[in-house]
């Protein structure tokens, strides 16, 4: 009679060993997947944050070579051109400061 008691109380404790066991997995598992999906998000702003910069550099020189073949035709529109040149200015700085966060240096 003592015998199986002890291994009634054996198997019960072994069987709460393993469900804490399983809890703590699933735990760390939980937690593993929270630090992926904070790694993607912040590698998806920063990348989104890239794009943005890269897409801003194109569109300034798109206006400024459409400004500047204005200019050709009619020389009162050099106020834009001064305008585009003052927003690519403005983007290379930022360029030059995203590179500096990022890397602890410049791209240049």
């Amino acid at each position: 009679m003592m015998t199986t008691m002890v291994v009634i109380i054996m198997m019960i404790t072994m069987m709460m060993m393993m469900m804490v066991v399983v809890i703590v997995m699933i735990i760390k598992m939980a937690m593993v997947l929270i630090m992926e999906m904070l790694m993607v998000m912040i590698m998806m702003t920063i990348l989104t944050r890239i794009g943005t910069i890269m897409q801003e550099r194109r569109d300034v020189r798109v206006s400024l070579a459409l400004n500047l073949a204005e200019c050709q035709s009619d020389p009162s529109k050099f106020d834009r051109v001064k305008e585009a040149m003052t927003w690519w200015k403005r983007i290379t700085q930022r360029r030059y400061e995203l590179g500096v966060r990022l890397n602890g240096k410049s791209f240049d």
